[in-house]
């Protein structure tokens, strides 16, 4: 595999292995920001692993559109302190089976995979650009998925391979506060049943809660120093709550939902 060249790669893969799609995710080789951690390329349970060298390959995607369940996904997570600020996603990509530019989507756990994130890709031989840039990829600070869709292959023994992938971006400190600041958020009772209260003295803009696997459950506009949100209807589990005052402060607590 050729590298995709650049500055400031934050996570990157050639895929140079005999073979690993059997590997769920795949892990080897690949490089990481010192300040972030990568689960690896991983397939969901709607695609079938080709076998093949040097090539995370799949089948199954023969659907004539976009199968929610019928995935390849990258998940990074910040380390604490530290926040990405993404530029673009690039991968190289082969498939059989299909027209030269394949039928492809890419979306993120930023909106729970409902919009497609706009990429570039001048021939198929060419690398496919995500664009990153938007303000929604840029000071995150918890998990964030990305799962790329491929759909409409002419027959169920088809392949798709991503052949080598980089995500480019910075990770940078966040912006230190105080410790007494941050730790006058109250938040109770954890665990919790059916409603989740807190409160933050310089002022509360928004509470918004994940899961474990860094999608985002739901967005609360605050705008108080108290609140009280509806966890009635959450799956019992533990969640990441995450706070973003007034005064620019971030904190993320976990809860357990019982």
């Amino acid at each position: 595999n050729m590298s995709i060249q650049g500055q400031n790669i934050i996570f990157k893969n050639d895929i140079n292995h005999s073979n690993p799609s059997q590997f769920n995710p795949f892990t080897i080789g690949q490089i990481t920001d010192v300040n972030i951690s990568a689960t690896g390329i991983g397939i969901g349970p709607g695609l079938i692993a080709f076998s093949g060298a040097d090539v995370y390959g799949v089948t199954g995607w023969d659907t004539p559109a976009v199968d929610l369940t019928a995935y390849l996904e990258f998940t990074l997570t910040p380390n604490a302190g530290f926040k990405i600020n993404f530029t673009s996603q690039e991968f190289r990509c082969n498939l059989s089976g299909a027209p030269n530019l394949t039928p492809y989507v890419v979306r993120s756990s930023i909106d729970n995979y409902t919009s497609n994130i706009p990429f570039s890709q001048a021939t198929f031989g060419a690398p496919t650009v995500v664009n990153l840039s938007g303000s929604s990829f840029q000071n995150v600070t918890t998990p964030i998925t990305f799962r790329l869709y491929p759909f409409g292959g002419s027959g169920s023994t088809a392949f798709f391979s991503v052949n080598e992938f980089t995500f480019k971006g910075t990770v940078t400190q966040t912006l230190n506060v105080p410790t007494q600041e941050i730790s006058s958020f109250n938040y109770y009772p954890n665990p919790v049943k059916e409603e989740l209260s807190f409160s933050y003295e310089p002022g509360i803009e928004t509470i918004i809660i994940y899961n474990l696997m860094g999608q985002m459950i739901s967005s609360h506009k605050i705008n108080a120093t108290e609140g009280k949100i509806d966890v009635s209807s959450l799956e019992a589990a533990t969640y990441l709550v995450k706070l973003i005052s007034k005064n620019d402060a971030v904190k993320t607590v976990k809860i357990v939902k019982i």
